[in-house]
């Protein structure tokens, strides 16, 4: 029995200590990313604000598309979600706002690598760097929509809580949560390329999936059950719900820290283990 079992404990053995070694070299590449944190901001302002580079409005722009879909929501479709009219404004801007962040972690950062090929190849930088560069992108274009969120908490005279402070643990597995999808990601499509195009398709049909423009009636509604199947449900909901005076659910907490550890963890591990190859799959 113990001949039997010796195999099967040396390979569970030699995988966390690769595991661990993994994790190791990946501390010491973001320790070194983070020595160089201004570069990082720099690169990121500079991909946000160079798009409206020449144009009027500058960022500006950025909160127009948000803007036309709360218009077209809230005028056209009006739809009946269970929260009150003067709650579904705030609750559709602040899912928008989340979605297009969390869009920005999963579409651009599968490519966080590829896209940055050229640099790659002749700038010696920690490649850790470009992951987090596209974490503050998207915390960038969730700043730039900020004020669209509290000029419609103003004109709809929605009373800010105390609960709102559990929006702010909410706020950091959300944006560690994309900082870790990053990683993985964007070593994955390294080595296949086909990752970026279907994470781009499985993003647009989430917008639908999850609760963005429509409220999870009752436990008996099959929008409900979806809602709950849904991992990105349950991280936005833990930023958007505090801020609307509700006390998100046990299962949202759980499910959004399970899903943030997950990603931070494979993440990292993936990272780690085939950081050395990115230069030659790109």
């Amino acid at each position: 029995m113990t001949e039997l079992n010796g195999p099967s404990e040396s390979m569970s053995v030699t995988f966390v200590n690769s595991a661990i070694a993994s994790l190791q070299e990946t501390a010491v590449d973001l320790g070194q990313s983070l020595r160089r944190l201004p570069l990082a901001y720099m690169l990121a302002r500079n991909e946000v604000f160079l798009r409206s580079h020449g144009t009027l409005l500058g960022p500006i722009w950025i909160l127009f598309q948000p803007l036309f879909w709360i218009l077209a929501m809230v005028t056209l479709i009006k739809p009946s979600i269970g929260l009150n009219s003067s709650l579904y404004p705030v609750y559709l801007v602040l899912g928008i706002a989340l979605f297009h962040a969390l869009q920005t972690f999963i579409s651009q950062g599968a490519v966080a690598f590829t896209r940055e090929k050229a640099r790659i190849h002749n700038i010696p930088l920690p490649l850790s760097i470009y992951v987090l560069k596209n974490t503050i992108v998207a915390c960038i274009k969730l700043a730039i929509m900020s004020p669209l969120v509290i000029i419609v908490l103003f004109y709809n005279d929605v009373t800010v809580s105390r609960t709102a402070l559990l929006s702010v643990p909410g706020i950091v597995m959300f944006v560690l949560f994309g900082f870790g999808a990053t990683f993985f990601l964007g070593t994955v499509t390294c080595r296949i390329p086909d990752i970026a195009f279907l994470s781009t398709t499985l993003m647009r049909a989430m917008l639908f999936l999850t609760p963005i423009f429509w409220w999870p009636d009752s436990r008996d509604d099959m929008r409900f059950i979806v809602a709950e199947l849904n991992p990105i449900h349950h991280l936005i909901a833990v930023v958007r719900l505090p801020l609307l005076g509700i006390v998100p659910s046990v299962p949202n907490w759980v499910t959004a820290g399970c899903c943030t550890a997950l990603s931070l963890l494979a993440g990292l591990i993936v990272y780690g283990c085939y950081r050395r190859r990115l230069a030659t799959w790109l």
